[in-house]
């Protein structure tokens, strides 16, 4: 094996794992956003869905983002699995 094909192996490794970090940061960003509603939640069940549904929207957003977030994810890993090496052309891609 070249340098050269080690240097390119080694670069989609680091690559690779970067964009594991950024979407698990975004990941973690979004789950950061749901909050729980100001108003006090009693100990009820009817209270309960009552505070779930007041949160509803933000649940539903952050399905969303999860999911496109996600597809993005599994496209770039799919793509990596595929290559055997990377150049700086992938690199600027992948950021």
């Amino acid at each position: 094996m070249t340098r050269k094909e080690i240097f390119s192996e080694r670069l989609l490794e680091r690559t690779s794992m970067f964009n594991d970090a950024v979407y698990a940061i975004a990941l973690t960003l979004l789950v950061l956003e749901i909050k729980l509603p100001e108003r006090e939640i009693g100990n009820s069940p009817h209270e309960m869905i009552e505070a779930l549904k007041l949160l509803s929207p933000k649940l539903l957003a952050f399905l969303l983002s999860v999911i496109s977030v996600g597809g993005r994810w599994l496209s770039s890993v799919n793509l990596q699995r595929t290559l055997k090496g990377a150049d700086i052309g992938y690199v600027i891609y992948s950021v």
